[in-house]
């Protein structure tokens, strides 16, 4: 029963890691998310998003967060580093891009 139980958490880890590579080819190529402390991130996040001219395209509600498009020609790489280091900033991450009810 315990190796059972070992080879049925490695099969779940295996799914998990397939899984993983798989939703990271499906990211925005102009979109962040830029998750920030409640105290004074956000005003440092709206200050840097305006210096690079970034659009917010939704703030919001209920988690600190925002979601960036970068303006056309900029580096995302460089965009990520950049917003990764504004004072206030807990994380920046592509958004990914999901498809509901999708059938094979």
């Amino acid at each position: 029963m315990n190796k059972l139980l070992w080879i049925f958490c490695f099969l779940i880890m295996l799914a998990a890691c397939a899984a993983t590579n798989k939703r990271e080819e499906n990211v925005s190529e102009r979109t962040l998310l830029v998750f920030y402390e409640a105290e004074n991130g956000k005003n440092n996040v709206l200050g840097a998003a305006r210096r690079k001219n970034a659009q917010i395209i939704y703030d919001y509600r209920y988690i600190n967060a925002v979601a960036l498009t970068i303006a056309p020609g900029a580096n995302m790489e460089k965009m990520i580093r950049f917003f990764s280091k504004t004072p206030g900033v807990l994380s920046v991450q592509r958004d990914r891009l999901m498809q509901l009810g999708q059938t094979n």
